[in-house]
């Protein structure tokens, strides 16, 4: 079979297991990307192979990377009809973000510019609430330094 064969089975299971159409085609390029990149017949892969791929690989965020991942799984277990137990992809680490922290200037400043005295009142009220319960929170675990 041709790299385009498997290329073609790939598409047909994802339209069969109604995968959505964006991670059809993200799946698809990705696909795409790995068969013109491996100079082995696709059936002689092994999990080498993949693991090579995805060491050269150059991800841009942890999501992508587990998009790349989840094609290839797709690829080896639907396009190649072998068991995906064989090969152990390593998953990357989430991203751990910080909260955003709103300044009480910046809420003040952004209530001011509120014309409307009912929406103005409501907003107030809901910080008011917001701040009451924070700090209710914090005394309770009796954490002093932040407030």
């Amino acid at each position: 079979m041709k790299k385009t064969d498997y290329y073609k089975i790939c598409e047909q299971k994802l339209k069969y297991l109604n995968y959505s159409d964006r991670t059809a085609d993200c799946y698809l390029s990705y696909i795409n990307q790995f068969l013109n990149r491996i100079e082995v017949p696709p059936t002689r892969l092994g999990s080498q192979d993949f693991q090579s791929y995805l060491d050269s690989y150059k991800f841009t965020s942890v999501s992508q990377q587990n998009q790349v991942i989840n094609a290839i799984r797709f690829l080896y277990k639907f396009g190649l009809n072998k068991k995906y137990d064989k090969v152990s992809f390593k998953r990357p680490k989430s991203e751990k973000k910080l909260p955003k922290v709103v300044d009480g200037d910046f809420i003040k400043t952004q209530l001011s510019k509120i014309e409307n005295i009912k929406h103005r009142a409501i907003l107030t009220l809901w910080w008011i609430y917001k701040i009451w319960i924070l700090k209710n929170t914090l005394l309770k675990f009796n954490i002093y330094f932040i407030i």
